[in-house]
C-alpha cells in the first residue's frame, strides 16, 4: 500500500477592508475628530460600518465614546440628549 503525502494547505486568510473616511458622511469623520481633539475616544460604529463593507451607502451614523452624555453635549453646541433609561445625544 503506497501512501500519499499530503502536504497541509495554508488557508490564505484575507485582510479585513479598509473603511475609508470618503465612504462615510464629512459630519461623521468630524464629530469623532472633534471628540478625540477633546480628549475622549470617538469611533464609527453600527450600520454605517456595516453598509460600507456590503458597498451600500449609509444613511445615519453612530458614533461611540467614552465621553458621557454631559461632555458630548459640552463639546457640540448644537446636540441635544435624549433619552431618560438609555440616555444619548443627537448631535445635529
Amino acid at each position: 500500500m503506497r501512501k500519499r503525502l499530503i502536504k497541509n494547505k495554508v488557508s490564505s486568510v484575507k485582510a479585513p477592508k479598509l473603511l475609508k473616511e470618503n465612504k462615510f458622511s464629512p459630519l461623521a469623520i468630524e464629530v469623532v475628530k472633534k471628540l478625540k481633539q477633546s480628549g475622549f475616544q470617538g469611533y464609527l460604529v453600527g450600520g454605517c460600518v456595516r453598509d460600507s463593507l456590503a458597498g451600500i451607502k449609509a444613511k445615519d451614523f453612530d458614533v461611540s465614546t467614552n465621553a458621557t452624555p454631559e461632555e458630548v453635549r459640552k463639546t457640540f453646541r448644537s446636540s441635544r440628549i435624549i433619552g431618560k433609561r438609555f440616555r444619548l445625544v443627537h448631535v445635529f
